[in-house]
């Protein structure tokens, strides 16, 4: 098969994988030269102060503090250049054992015009040549990709991670309806494709019916792997400058937040009559940079676009290259040595040696990243909530982060605690082996004479496997393998099914096979603040592979309740705020109670860059932007 095949096969119409957007607010404070990190360890009416934490210099911070979740949260912002801790009042209705961080955002450094220097070449590491969807705005499906068709093309409406909303960009005003049905756009006058062809009203309904029309007579030039967060139905032209963009819902509360995301970037419509199914590779978009050439194995480049329409957004750089490193070891020596300029994906042991090298400077960026070890809930053992409950008792979460990854937090619930309706009060799941192992005695499992539990009904053994996706020579990863030994523990033996990179969202050979997939570590991160990016595709019964629906087969857990359906449906088009809430906070409870996953990562993202770069910003789906990017050299 073609890797187009491939990946048309695996997510036909769309969904939402390997998946981030900022905290949803109710106000904001800046803070100056320094990240504060608070960590919130919730007790029963306990004053907690917790140490500042330095993650940036000279970076402005955009601190958001997270929804409340529960009574008379007090929080006193003090200055961080008088006072080094931060005090913070909680009062509770109950015990709960939970660490919640109000996170903050990593945003630009304050340009002084007078400083920035223009021009210049950035170098940063790429981790592989581009998957299936290529570079191109609405086909790009992992972050490294879309790193790429970002800098490329752009959307109509693009979202503020400080103002968490979105604001104009290629549309210059939007309308939504009362009802929430349809939302109209006025084009900004006068922008160009990099092609010098113009975008206006019939490009924006071009590039929108040609991913969400199957009929439109350019829909099969591409892969569309994220219609699930976009949820649109079709295009108008309304007038010369207004396009009227439709639901795919009976109304939808964050329509004009969908026209932020991947499946709404703009393509010039002449480039992809010209390139058809090879647009992927030679996207042609309003943004910033142009796309310059690709060698595969070695390099992807960029160059700045001298016609860009936003004089106040036009890049400071000259060029980008991606190189192609996917060894990260080999990325550690080429950046030890100079050629290199940004660093991300980055092995922890190389982090915490080269970020106190004073050549270098380490940025913590806030993502909307989770991990988690889930099985198959339709299959034997894993059906009964009871196993994956001893499951979740036994998997050593904070350990697992100090030991592996000291840059992330302990998350132990299905939902952030910075977005929109997140559950405080759901069951979490301490570490407790001997509980593992009554529970497990208690279902009948046994310990036998080799330290495999073997249940007395039937003679079944514990043993498993874990889902791992390697490159051909690749050692299991110290992860998966701290997973294993945790489930040995209990008296639960597994090895890797290991699968190519390639497969692993395949039907027939990936992760989305049922009958193959039994247990298996993965993170989701969202598009953007609101459940429905990560819950709906998660949780739904439809989103079971192999899913009738095009575009669904998300839902690798195969978990399927009617009452989670009925609300996750219900909110998705509940234009009332408070209700659609609460309809988030019962879904949060019920897969909380079946144990469902086991939640426990919330990822920062890491990345090492020289000193002498300034301006450098992640998304917090860990997609850069370089616009702002200059080199004091």
């Amino acid at each position: 098969m073609t890797r187009r095949q491939l990946l048309r096969a695996a997510m036909l119409g769309g969904g939402s994988a390997t998946l981030a957007a900022m905290l949803a607010a109710c106000g904001e404070a800046e803070v100056v030269e320094k990240t504060v990190t608070v960590t919130v360890t919730e007790v029963k009416e306990v004053v907690k102060e917790v140490p500042v934490e330095t993650v940036v210099t000279k970076e402005v911070i955009k601190e958001v503090p997270v929804e409340t979740v529960v009574t008379k949260e007090v929080i006193k912002e003090v200055p961080v250049e008088t006072i080094k801790e931060v005090e913070v009042e909680k009062v509770v209705e109950k015990e709960v054992i939970r660490e919640v961080e109000v996170q903050k955002v990593v945003t630009r450094e304050v340009e002084r015009p007078v400083d920035v220097r223009r021009g210049g070449t950035l170098i940063l590491r790429h981790t592989r040549d581009p998957q299936v969807g290529g570079i191109e705005g609405p086909q790009a499906l992992a972050e490294v990709d879309k790193s790429i068709a970002f800098m490329i093309s752009e959307t109509m409406l693009k979202f503020d991670f400080e103002k968490v909303e979105p604001v104009p960009w290629l549309a210059e005003a939007f309308e939504i309806s009362p009802d929430g049905t349809f939302i109209d756009l006025t084009i900004r006058s006068g922008i160009k494709f990099q092609d010098g062809t113009d975008f206006d009203a019939d490009a924006a309904v071009f590039n929108l019916n040609r991913v969400f029309d199957a009929d439109h007579p350019f829909h099969a030039t591409g892969v569309y792997p994220y219609t699930n967060w976009a949820l649109l139905s079709h295009a108008e032209k309304v007038s010369s400058d207004v396009v009227r963009v439709f639901s795919g819902l009976d109304a939808d509360p964050i329509l004009h937040w969908r026209l932020t995301t991947e499946a709404t970037y703009m393509t010039s419509p002449a480039a992809i009559e010209q390139f058809g199914e090879d647009i992927d590779l030679n996207p042609v978009g309003t943004g910033p940079f142009k796309f310059d050439a690709f060698e595969p194995g070695v390099q992807l480049s960029l160059v700045r676009n001298e016609d860009y329409w936003n004089p106040d957004n036009a890049p400071f750089l000259d060029k980008v290259i991606y190189r192609i490193i996917p060894d990260a070891q080999a990325a550690a020596a080429e950046f030890r040595a100079g050629n290199l300029d940004v660093f991300p994906f980055a092995l922890t042991p190389d982090i915490l040696e080269l970020r106190d090298d004073a050549k270098f400077r380490l940025q913590l960026f806030a993502t909307n990243t989770y991990f988690y070890l889930s099985a198959n809930n339709a299959i034997d053992p894993f059906d009964n909530p009871e196993f994956r409950k001893a499951l979740a008792h036994a998997y050593d979460w904070k350990t697992r982060i100090k030991e592996l990854e000291p840059f992330n937090d302990f998350l132990p619930t299905p939902w952030y605690p910075h977005g929109f309706a997140y559950n405080g009060d759901v069951p979490t799941y301490e570490y407790n082996p001997e509980k593992s192992r009554q529970i497990l005695e208690d279902l009948g499992w046994k310990l036998g004479p080799d330290g495999v539990r073997v249940r007395e009904s039937d003679g079944k053994r514990a043993s498993f496997t874990i889902a791992a996706w390697l490159a051909a020579g690749t050692p299991v990863d110290d992860n998966r393998l701290f997973m294993q030994q945790n489930l040995k523990d209990i008296g639960i033996e597994t090895e890797f099914w290991i699968m190519d990179p390639s497969v692993v969202f395949d039907d027939v050979e990936g992760i989305r096979n049922p009958d193959k997939l039994e247990l298996y570590p993965l993170g989701w991160n969202t598009a953007l603040p609101d459940p429905s990016f990560l819950l709906d595709p998660t949780y739904l019964c439809e989103e079971r592979p192999p899913a009738e629906k095009a575009g669904a087969g998300w839902n690798f857990a195969q978990f399927c309740d009617a009452r989670v359906d009925e609300l996750l449906t219900q909110a998705r088009k509940d234009m009332n705020p408070e209700t659609r809430a609460a309809a988030y906070r019962e879904v949060q409870q019920i897969i909380a109670e079946g144990a469902v996953m086991q939640w426990g990562v919330l990822s920062r993202f890491p990345v090492l860059i020289k000193s002498d770069v300034h301006g450098l910003f992640y998304r917090p789906y860990r997609v850069n932007e370089l616009e702002r990017v200059w080199l004091d050299r």
